[in-house]
């Protein structure tokens, strides 16, 4: 949650919706957050002692189709 509150403190703007998951077998939390000039969907993943956000920002209020894509290429290698 820590990341979330510091990316939307940044980028001035309010999350819209949340939820935890999982992203392939790691806790994650989704989220999407608008500001008055962006809205974004992102993911933050939790695996061992690292953490990863992934960010998609757009325009419109909705998500492109593309973002979905973009999460869903997402991999965690093994060091």
């Amino acid at each position: 949650a820590a990341e979330r509150d510091n990316f939307n403190k940044e980028m001035a703007a309010r999350v819209t919706h949340q939820r935890r998951r999982k992203f392939k077998g790691h806790p994650a939390m989704e989220f999407t957050s608008a500001s008055d000039q962006t809205h974004s969907s992102d993911l933050v993943i939790l695996a061992g002692t690292h953490c990863y956000m992934i960010v998609a920002a757009y325009h419109s209020s909705d998500p492109p189709a593309q973002v979905s894509r973009f999460f869903k290429s997402f991999k965690l290698l093994a060091p």
